[in-house]
């Protein structure tokens, strides 16, 4: 009789609980487990139903009526927990507090996505959640190197990988059958429990998959060994970590997005998703706002869906694709995505800066030079194989040039007159829409090795002056020679060449 009872019945609460727990953790519903405890034993223990987790057990879950776990699947999975446990409190708050401290620092991760909950008991979880399925095997070897960089831990301090295919792991958001403890969600740093753990449980967003693979998990090359665990965990964690060479090579991933922005569609099926990650990281980093970043994004779906509509799922409607769009971009800014520790080494040459310093005009020839340094930075960071790359205003005054759009563009038309800058595109208006796309630019210079050079930190552009590379590059009598006198002391070269 049970049995025929039908649905039952969700408040707009649980559905929301229900959706988030799907969305964030099951990947897997073939196995589940749950948690049981009587009078008399030592401490709970799982057990594992005949039948395949549904929905209502997860509801369950929710209403504190039951307690379960899930299970990776065999090949994919959809996030990681680092499983922290001691028998002291205490020690797990310290083991806790480092481990969220090197996945910040360490791997680039954003506070906003590791995620701690309590365990019920004696211990924490410390996630991370995806936004796509990654193999399981990275997932192993993501955490073997995370364990190895934390260094040597207590002996009576445990950090086990979760989920795994064949162990579960406990959610959140129920009571620990032994303790009758709630386990709540606490915050990152001090570990304080949330005030409301539902609340924060629903606003949690996924990290990209894409982020993931290409800033955070270490390269396998790099790893030697590892250092504290036991011989047979080594021999384990060097055969993962042997067998996996996933490195994404950004330079063509650039040349991708170029071609994309290019030809105004897309060019392979199912590569949306890819597409508007990458892109959006892309044009953050040339210097478009949230707007401006997905309008040129909006123009390439668009036409895609009205001339290609066969590189998007058929299933994929036009309005969820651009809102899906939306979404990426916002994620991608508000946490501040980089291609950053995977982007090529940039090199100013010593010629290169000559020439730059060789431009010269009545009145304006420090600010062109200035403009002319960063035009050839953009150069060496974003051309596409035939010199190409974008630059808009923006970046320009980003780079310490003027904040004036029109000072910029007679600059930039004065560079265009003497050769030094080709303006591919100007103005351009995207078919069949109002909008313009962005300039198009190629530098006409001899970009050629030498000797002497400055290796730019890409993470920081925006802390070299333009007098830093002349500082580091020329001696002050070659200073003296190429400038003039009141550029010289204009720029404040005499005291730095001093120091």
């Amino acid at each position: 009789m049970e049995k025929n009872k039908g649905k039952i019945t969700k408040t707009k609460r649980e559905e929301q609980l229900l959706e988030q727990i799907k969305n964030l953790y099951i990947g897997f519903r073939k196995n589940y487990i749950k948690m049981y405890y009587n009078k008399g034993m030592a401490k709970a223990k799982y057990h594992r139903p005949t039948w395949a987790l549904h929905d209502n057990q997860i509801l369950a879950h929710i209403r504190q009526k039951e307690t379960i776990g899930i299970f990776a699947g065999q090949i994919f999975s959809k996030f990681i927990c680092f499983d922290v446990d001691s028998p002291e409190l205490k020690l797990s708050k310290h083991t806790t507090k480092a481990l969220v401290v090197l996945l910040n620092h360490d791997y680039n991760i954003s506070l906003d996505d590791i995620h701690v909950s309590f365990s019920g008991k004696k211990g924490y979880h410390v996630e991370i959640f995806l936004d796509e399925f990654i193999e399981s095997n990275k997932m192993e070897h993501f955490y073997f190197d995370v364990l190895n960089n934390l260094g040597k831990l207590s002996e009576k301090v445990e950090i086990e990988l979760r989920p795994l295919h064949t162990v579960g792991l406990k959610l959140p958001l129920s009571i620990h059958k032994q303790t009758n403890k709630y386990c709540h969600f606490v915050d990152n740093q001090t570990l304080r429990k949330k005030t409301d753990s539902e609340n924060y449980f629903l606003s949690i967003e996924p990290m990209s998959k894409y982020y993931f693979e290409i800033e955070v998990l270490p390269d396998s090359k790099k790893i030697n060994q590892v250092q504290f665990l036991n011989d047979d965990e080594k021999i384990e964690s060097k055969k993962i970590i042997n067998n996996i060479n996933y490195k994404i090579d950004i330079e063509s991933e650039t040349k991708a997005i170029l071609l994309v922005l290019k030809n105004k569609h897309l060019l392979y099926p199912n590569s949306r998703h890819n597409f508007c990650f990458k892109a959006s990281i892309f044009l953050k980093e040339q210097g478009h706002d949230i707007a401006g970043t997905i309008g040129i994004m909006t123009d390439v779906l668009e036409n895609t869906f009205k001339h290609h509509r066969e590189m998007i799922d058929k299933s994929t409607t036009q309005e969820f694709a651009l809102s899906e769009l939306a979404r990426i971009v916002k994620n991608t800014y508000d946490k501040n995505y980089i291609w950053g520790q995977t982007s090529k080494e940039i090199k100013i040459y010593k010629d290169e800066l000559k020439e730059v310093l060789n431009i010269n005009t009545n009145g304006k020839s420090l600010h062109l030079k200035k403009l002319a340094l960063s035009t050839l930075i953009q150069s060496k960071r974003y051309a596409s194989q035939n010199g190409i790359f974008y630059m808009p205003y923006s970046t320009m005054t980003k780079m310490g040039n003027t904040g004036s759009r029109g000072r910029l563009l007679q600059y930039l038309l004065y560079l265009e007159e003497i050769g030094f800058l080709e303006v591919v595109s100007r103005n351009e208006q995207t078919e069949g829409t109002y909008k313009k796309k962005a300039n198009r630019y190629k530098v006409n210079i001899s970009q050629e090795d030498g000797d002497e050079f400055i290796v730019l930190d890409l993470n920081s552009l925006e802390k070299y002056d333009f007098k830093d590379y002349i500082v580091a590059l020329f001696t002050i009598d070659e200073a003296k020679e190429i400038l003039t006198k009141s550029q010289f002391y204009d720029l404040g070269l005499a005291k730095l060449y001093k120091l």
